[in-house]
């Protein structure tokens, strides 16, 4: 089967991401600076001949996929398997009021415990096997070509660890950068790294922009 070049985005910065809020599958509105980026990160995918444009049911990734589609001139197909982990009782609340509302189960959320799931949520290995199901789809779908696909921090970072075969478990090490563009490519049965977190298109951009 021919590589499949796939270009995942995270969504720009949104309503609940400057407040510091959990928004797992709640919907939060894109900033200002959230739609700058979301218009920079499209700018930069039109370098690459994209064949389709796949993004999160969420509104902040679809809010963000339609500043991209301006730029690259593609229809935006909705997947829901593109979404954020399930946070369940805790979207909404930042992390200092998760600790105090339930110790054990910050402990667990903050050590990335991947088989941790969330009261009326999901855990991230339910995250990443919805994920890994979604990219294999792609890959039957777009032989040899370059897709991209708005998404969530998240859902990003536990796919770099599964690529890399880094331990589920444990702190992240890693930022992502709303806006960012990370590349992979699919090498046969297995994944590769392309560009972890690519922000030279934002570079410029501020929140009183």
């Amino acid at each position: 089967m021919s590589d499949l070049v796939l270009h995942l985005i995270r969504h720009g910065r949104s309503e609940w991401n400057a407040a510091e809020r959990i928004q797992g599958h709640s919907n939060s509105d894109l900033t200002a600076l959230g739609r700058q980026q979301a218009a920079a990160a499209g700018r930069a995918l039109t370098r690459f001949p994209l064949a389709a444009l796949y993004a999160s049911d969420l509104d902040r990734a679809q809010q963000t996929a339609t500043e991209i589609q301006t730029a690259v001139g593609l229809s935006i197909q909705t997947d829901a398997r593109l979404r954020e982990t399930g946070f369940g009782v805790f979207e909404g609340l930042t992390w200092p009021q998760v600790e105090a509302q339930d110790p054990e189960a910050y402990r667990a959320l903050r050590g990335q415990d991947h088989t941790f799931v969330v009261p009326g949520g999901e855990s991230r290995a339910q995250t990443l096997e919805r994920s890994l199901d979604a990219f294999d789809e792609y890959t039957r779908r777009h032989p040899g070509q370059h897709v991209a696909a708005v998404t969530h921090g998240g859902l990003m970072a536990f796919f770099l660890r599964y690529v890399l075969g880094m331990p589920f478990d444990g702190p992240s090490t890693f930022k992502t950068e709303n806006g960012n563009i990370s590349t992979f490519v699919r090498k046969g049965d297995r994944w590769k790294l392309l560009t972890w977190g690519a922000t030279a298109h934002l570079h410029g951009l501020s929140a009183g922009a």
